[in-house]
């Protein structure tokens, strides 16, 4: 089970491109993600996590550490379609600075921008050489982020049917499953950590994110207030045929948060969970504003160790590299 963070950065002065790389995503991103799924926004104290929705995305150029210049998003390019096995979403941002100002850069960072103000810093490039933007030049910048997610964790609902093998009452079970869909949860909420005026999306059908984006921006319209991520709300016990043998509320639970020198982890730790042996679990992630809620299954994910369950304790854990090795990949296990 994995999912890719990555990333791509081109640079034009002028006319001509002087840089094509790719980026970092910074500890900030990676945390969110992890533990909005999980926990959702309303965890508190260590666990609290940066949700906002936002208006813009703003590009910071940096000089040695000092702040040289802020561009504002020009326009943007979206699209999420399935690839082999999984889900492809990307962003691409474009920035311009037209303006006789001079200035030399070393580093760029990419922001969200919530009620005006710079809110969550997405990802980073540092130059292996400093650029200087003349009183002629044109200063241009495409910087695209992606990210790929594989099933079990998207294509829900097909990836749970082929463990049936075609079985049919197997079959049935998956149909009765709830929250199933073909959309990574991983992918909308990154999605809506990073796309600007969610609400603008044009929506295509598609999309496999179009159900939850039409249900979520449906829902925000007519309340006036986006739905809030609520981390992992219930979580199934199923049966080797994926029938439904248990649920457990998350009322009780422990949280554990570790920023590594590379990675981010997340851990979410079941405590009196049912304690017979089950091979597989349903974890469900509600997005919640007053009564109205949107449940998505994460996936039916397989115990590593079922035996544990007995021990009354299961955990779900999700790591996410940043920096440097972001551009190698997301894992969850349970």
């Amino acid at each position: 089970m994995k999912v890719k963070l990555q990333g791509n950065v081109v640079i034009y002065l002028g006319k001509k491109k002087v840089v094509d790389t790719k980026n970092d995503v910074s500890v900030d991103f990676a945390r969110s993600i992890a533990q909005l799924v999980l926990l959702g926004a309303g965890s508190t104290g260590s666990y609290s996590a940066l949700f906002g929705l936002p208006s813009n995305i703003a590009l910071v150029l940096i000089n040695n550490g000092a702040i040289v210049n802020t561009l504002q998003m020009q326009s943007l390019k979206f699209n999420d379609v399935n690839i082999t096995n999984g889900e492809q979403t990307c962003v691409q941002f474009f920035f311009s600075d037209a303006t006789p100002a001079c200035y030399t850069f070393n580093c760029l960072k990419l922001y969200t921008v919530v009620n005006n103000q710079l809110y969550l810093e997405v990802a980073y490039v540092t130059l292996s050489q400093p650029l200087t933007k003349t009183r002629e030049n044109i200063l241009a910048v495409t910087w695209k982020e992606e990210i790929v997610t594989y099933a079990p964790l998207a294509l829900q609902l097909n990836y749970a049917l082929s463990l049936c093998n075609g079985n049919s009452t197997c079959t049935n079970n998956v149909k009765s499953l709830p929250g199933m869909c073909n959309a990574s949860v991983f992918n909308f909420i990154w999605l809506l950590l990073i796309y600007p005026n969610i609400r603008s999306l044009t929506l295509n059908t598609a999309y496999p994110l179009y159900n939850l984006l039409s249900k979520y921006i449906q829902i925000y319209n007519q309340v006036g207030s986006p739905p809030l991520p609520q981390g992992v709300i219930c979580v199934y016990f199923l049966g080797s045929a994926l029938c439904k043998l248990a649920n457990l509320q998350m009322t009780q639970y422990q949280a554990e948060v570790q920023v590594n020198p590379s990675s981010v982890t997340v851990e979410l730790i079941l405590t009196n969970v049912p304690s017979t042996s089950y091979p597989y679990i349903l974890p469900l992630v509600c997005f919640c504003v007053n009564a109205n809620r949107i449940t998505v299954a994460m996936g039916v994910l397989q115990l590593q160790n079922p035996n544990d369950v007995s021990s009354g304790a299961v955990s779900i854990s999700v790591t996410i590299p940043y920096g440097s090795p972001t551009l190698q990949q997301l894992t969850v296990n349970t």
